[in-house]
């Protein structure tokens, strides 16, 4: 707001899970034991790492950069990524109640398998 008196257009660009060369040096680094919370963070590390796997690559942002520069009423909030992330969890978060919310994201990176 504090910036459209001077015509500048701010676009808010949230990507999701974007698979980049910064993923492969997080993803390889080692991890020690924490106690009791060793099996979920295993688990939910392993999956984030499968996610970014399989992830779009950075050209995806970098395609919808040009494309919102190129656009004369460009949105002030975008979304790019998978279809999971820029859409249905964007809408999650808003209609679902916050205990299913809380489930979802459990399952997701698969907190609630046993150890």
């Amino acid at each position: 707001m504090e910036l459209r008196p001077f015509g500048v257009r701010v676009i808010e660009l949230r990507p999701g899970d974007i698979r980049t060369s910064f993923n492969e040096a997080v993803s390889g680094r080692e991890r020690e034991e924490v106690s009791v919370y060793e099996g979920s963070m295993r688990r939910a590390w392993e999956e984030c790492e499968r996610l970014i796997h399989d992830a779009p690559e950075a050209e995806r942002v970098a395609d919808q950069i040009l494309e919102l520069i190129g656009r004369k009423h460009p949105p002030a909030l975008c979304r790019c990524g998978s279809w999971f992330q820029s859409v249905l969890a964007s809408l999650g978060g808003r209609v679902l109640p916050r205990t299913w919310l809380l489930q979802a994201i459990r399952r997701y990176y698969r907190l609630d398998a046993g150890s």
